[in-house]
């Protein structure tokens, strides 16, 4: 259900959910001052209460007071290189940020999101918003306004055209002190980064406190099949298959990423995907994450 900008921004400051779009994929927003209102995301998500939620913020005064003093001083260095943009930092949390975002943990995700309309909406309401992408647990994120309305027809959702960049942000973790550690790949490259800030030890993500970790992800409504040469096609010849060849752009293949994902064909039993490029390059291993965890091989 589309709203327009006044309508979101009296939504969400009386405790409701709103779609919105983002730089990276559409959210689903609530204000962190409204516990409802954030209970309400797991339940419309159907996500597990134990996942925690990315929490958008628009101003560096916002991030001082949802982190402790130490690791403000670390994300004052980082922040003015990635800030606004797709990059997410995990950090440990003041109180003003609730159990129910963090899943008990005591780090929250912090990201200062690029796209225009979103910062506005976050301006104008002054108030950080919980904003996980806006599908149900495990399926494909949307990254236009038609992708969010199939999934969730009744929810107001704010419409700012499609995405840019069309997956999800990158997550770093710098809550122990010295220590960098890669959660989920993205734009925001990790090479990028340690120039920015030299010195820090890279170290091996824990599983469990990064949002969205899980094995199986971003699943489109039919099976997903990777393939690394044409000859391996012939096994799905009594399907009725759609085969998604990657061109040689990584950024214009996770901008389209997803939609290969939602506009299939009504008749089409399973999606095939063509893979010949280099996963361990640091351009493609953000797509080809996004692709290992939406496949069924």
């Amino acid at each position: 259900m589309k709203v327009n900008f006044d309508k979101a921004l009296k939504l969400l400051s009386e405790g409701h959910l709103v779609g919105v779009p983002t730089e990276t994929v559409y959210g689903l927003a609530a204000s962190i001052e409204q516990p409802e209102a954030i209970k309400n995301i797991f339940k419309l998500k159907q996500r597990p209460f134990f996942d925690p939620l990315i929490v958008h913020i628009h101003s560096m005064n916002q991030a001082r007071e949802l982190v402790l003093d130490a690791d403000f001083e670390i994300l004052e260095k980082i922040a003015p290189y990635f800030w606004p943009g797709p990059l997410t930092v995990i950090l440990n949390k003041t109180q003003k940020v609730s159990d129910a975002i963090t899943s008990g943990f005591p780090t929250v995700a912090l990201r200062m999101p690029s796209h225009p309309l979103f910062l506005k909406l976050l301006k104008e309401l002054n108030q950080p918003l919980a904003a996980p992408s806006a599908n149900p647990f495990t399926k494909t994120s949307p990254t236009c306004f038609e992708h969010v309305e199939k999934y969730f027809p009744e929810l107001p959702t704010l419409d700012g055209g499609s995405c840019n960049i069309g997956i999800e942000s990158t997550i770093i973790d710098l809550s122990s002190p010295g220590f960098l550690s890669l959660c989920r790949p993205g734009q925001t490259q990790l090479s990028k980064i340690k120039n920015r800030v030299p010195g820090l030890t890279i170290k091996k993500a824990t599983s469990g406190s990064s949002p969205g970790d899980f094995k199986q992800h971003y699943q489109p409504e039919v099976p997903l099949f990777v393939i690394y040469n044409m000859d391996e096609v012939h096994q799905f010849k009594d399907q009725k298959y759609e085969l998604i060849k990657l061109s040689d752009s990584p950024t214009d293949e996770a901008r389209k990423l997803y939609s290969y994902f939602h506009d299939i064909k009504k008749e089409t039993e399973t999606l095939v995907l063509l893979w010949q490029q280099d996963k361990n390059n640091e351009n493609w291993a953000p797509l080809w994450n996004r692709i290992e965890k939406a496949s069924s091989n």
